[in-house]
């Protein structure tokens, strides 16, 4: 688990100083915990070996496309050298549809086979999630392909009201 979580934070530190890929990563390093590990954690899952063995496949996807992600973060911050004033921004986190979903879906008591099925399901918003990220970013730095090869332009809303929320910061 150290190892598919380590991206989160290893050579992230410069990001905190882009309010702007920052409140995006934040929005994503929440969507992966509670997508998978945290919902791993309250089903008590992370010690039944048999169930960590069946959601092997779905956790490496999940694990796969965040250290896509942190990667683009990485760079993103690297070539946005805007100096916007974001003081007056503020994101509720909260108030984001999906995020409170994945946090309530948290407390479902689900049988083994709906567990799956509830990974399998967050993985496609991730996978949305994900490439909604890659097409803003690259609309606004399209250099940023190159760092995320695998990722495809995706026309999925989840962070609409972010990106407008943002508006010209981006």
């Amino acid at each position: 688990m150290f190892l598919a979580f380590g991206p989160v934070y290893e050579d992230q530190y410069p990001i905190m100083g882009n309010a702007k890929v920052m409140i995006i990563k934040v929005i994503w390093d929440f969507t992966l915990y509670w997508s998978g590990i945290a919902l791993l954690f309250f089903s008590d899952k992370l010690t039944d070996l048999v169930f960590m063995q069946t959601a092997g496949i779905q956790l490496q996807q999940i694990y796969q496309l965040n250290f896509q992600m942190q990667g683009l973060f990485r760079h993103w911050a690297e070539i946005d050298l805007s100096t916007d004033d974001m003081s007056g921004v503020f994101v509720n986190y909260s108030h984001i549809g999906f995020v409170q979903q994945l946090n309530k879906d948290l407390h479902k008591q689900q049988s083994d086979d709906a567990l799956q099925q509830q990974l399998v399901l967050n993985i496609e918003i991730i996978k949305e999630l994900a490439n909604e990220i890659f097409t803003e970013a690259t609309q606004l730095y399209p250099d940023l392909k190159k760092h995320a090869p695998e990722m495809q332009e995706g026309s999925s809303s989840h962070l609409q009201d972010v990106f407008t929320q943002l508006g010209s910061r981006l």
